[in-house]
Parts: C-alpha cells; sequence; structure tokens
C-alpha cells in the first residue's frame, strides 16, 4: 500500500499540530511556575520589609557584649599563662641555687608581674619571697650565690634565724626582685 502524498501531508500537520501542542502545554506550565515563584516572591519581601531590623539590634548589642567578654577573658588567660611560667622560671632557677648550696627552701611565692624600665630598657619585674632553711654557712653562702647567680635579680632583704644550739638548723627569710626582658612593644 502506498500512501500518496495528501496523506503524508496530513500525517506530517497533525504530527506538527501534536508537537505544538505539547510546546504549549510545557510553556503554560513554565508560566505558571514563574507565576508562583513571583507571588512567592512579592511575598517574602513584603515579609521582609515587615521586619523591623531594631528587634535584632539588643541580640546584636548582647552578642557583642559576649564576644567582648570572651576577648577579655582570653585575655586574661594568656595574661595568667605568662606570668605562671615566669613564675616557674623564676621558681626553677631558685631552687636551682638553693639545692647547690645545700639549703632547704621551706616556701616560695611570687608577687603579679608589673612593667617596669630598667636604665630605659623595657622589664618585667617580679618579686619572689620565700623561706629557706640549714646550716648558718650554707644560708649566707646561699644569699651570696643568689645575688652572684642570678643574673637578672638581687636579694633585696634578707632576715636571718640562728638555730640555739650547734645542731639547729638556722633559717631565713628573704626577698628578691627578678628581671626579665620585655622587648619592644
Amino acid at each position: 500500500m502506498k500512501i500518496s502524498k495528501a496523506a503524508w501531508m496530513i500525517v506530517g500537520a497533525g504530527a506538527f499540530v501534536i508537537i505544538l501542542a505539547g510546546l504549549g502545554m510545557a510553556w503554560s506550565g513554565q508560566m505558571q511556575e514563574q507565576s508562583s515563584i513571583n507571588e512567592e516572591l512579592l511575598t517574602l519581601d513584603t515579609r521582609l520589609a515587615n521586619i523591623n531590623a531594631s528587634q535584632f539590634q539588643g541580640q546584636i548589642d548582647e552578642l557583642e557584649q559576649k564576644l567582648q567578654a570572651s576577648l577579655n577573658k582570653a585575655e586574661k588567660a594568656e595574661q595568667d599563662l605568662i606570668q605562671t611560667v615566669i613564675s616557674v622560671d623564676v621558681a626553677d632557677k631558685f631552687y636551682e641555687i638553693a639545692r647547690r648550696y645545700g639549703v632547704t627552701v621551706n616556701n616560695i611565692g611570687t608577687s603579679q608581674i608589673s612593667k617596669q624600665p630598667y636604665l630605659n630598657i623595657g622589664c618585667e619585674v617580679i618579686s619572689l619571697r620565700a623561706s629557706v632553711r640549714g646550716d648558718l654557712s650554707h644560708i649566707i653562702d646561699f644569699v651570696i650565690g643568689l645575688n652572684k647567680d642570678f643574673t637578672t635579680g638581687y636579694v633585696q632583704a634578707v632576715q636571718l634565724s640562728i638555730g640555739r644550739e650547734a645542731d639547729d638548723d638556722s633559717s631565713a627569710s628573704l626577698q628578691m626582685i627578678v628581671y626579665s626582658y620585655l622587648g619592644s612593644e
């Protein structure tokens, strides 16, 4: 069976109409979706315009205060850590010298670090208080040794308590100042 040209034209026109109808339906669906999205955008724009930014200002201020408080805590923690490290270094050196001179350290304490220039050089200063016990000659040598061996510090005051009997230990309370280089800030 042979199909005539007219039949082929009718089949072609029918296929063209079907394709056009499909494209029209797709275009109509896109237009409806775009219209729906535009309506949603308009609704969101309206809601956004109605939101008062000042109602969030309180939260922003509170969060900024919390941030500042956290930064202050971190800075204090850093300073405390520096204080601890310097105090430990000073105490280690003090114990080393005490061991060398054969005296026993009963207790030791340090002050807060303060900034104090020494001969126009930026320095940090820490005050150390300690009590030691041992043979009187060892304590005297120890105090002299502190001034000689602790190159960045000096003994500021000493109070000796001499043992009453020959085999009694003597003791001393002393205070010294220790400098460390601060550097440029």
